[in-house]
């Protein structure tokens, strides 16, 4: 599997991970299009992404962080880097985005909030990108991860801190 040619996908502009969410909203796939948004500023794996729960998502005022924290968070309870390791979302029009769905559907705290599989997430943006004339672009859910990446290391986040997680705690983006 190691001798097979690796094939490179590119990194989303942020303003291309909206075109593509807003385009998802359009289809009616909301779940798709705020999984967008927060996979590129969180730089989450779509894996992460579907395997969120409710109860991994920390509002402000949850009193697991204490009142002086106004951010929202996300707990990975498994990430390809390890285990309870948890992200900051950075921009607050994405938190708004996200607190909305989670307050517009009747979850309980188990529930998967994004309840698609990453095969479908994967069909979905080739069909988005399709649509927007960009056939030739292998685009795909680790795009917004790159994309996010990108975006923060032009806005002058160091390259070591990208992608690392903070293990046993709750970390910012750029410990993530």
């Amino acid at each position: 599997n190691r001798l097979r040619e690796h094939r490179s996908h590119p990194p989303l502009t942020w303003e291309l991970a909206v075109l593509f969410a807003v385009t998802m909203a359009r289809w009616g796939r909301h779940a798709e299009a705020v999984a967008a948004l927060l996979a590129f500023d969180c730089l989450l794996r779509v894996g992460e992404l579907t395997r969120i729960q409710f109860h991994d998502v920390i509002v402000p005022g949850d009193a697991r962080l204490g009142s002086a924290y106004t951010g929202m968070v996300i707990r990975l309870a498994r990430a390809k880097t390890g285990l309870n390791q948890s992200v900051s979302l950075e921009n607050p029009q994405v938190q708004s985005v996200l607190h909305s769905y989670l307050l517009s559907k009747p979850f309980l705290s188990g529930d998967r909030i994004f309840p698609f599989h990453p095969a479908s997430f994967r069909a979905l943006i080739r069909s988005v990108a399709d649509a927007h004339g960009l056939r030739g672009i292998p685009y795909v859910p680790h795009s917004f991860r790159h994309g996010g990446a990108t975006f923060a290391f032009q806005r002058g986040a160091r390259i070591e801190a990208a992608g690392k997680s903070e293990q046993d705690g709750l970390g910012a983006r750029g410990n993530r």
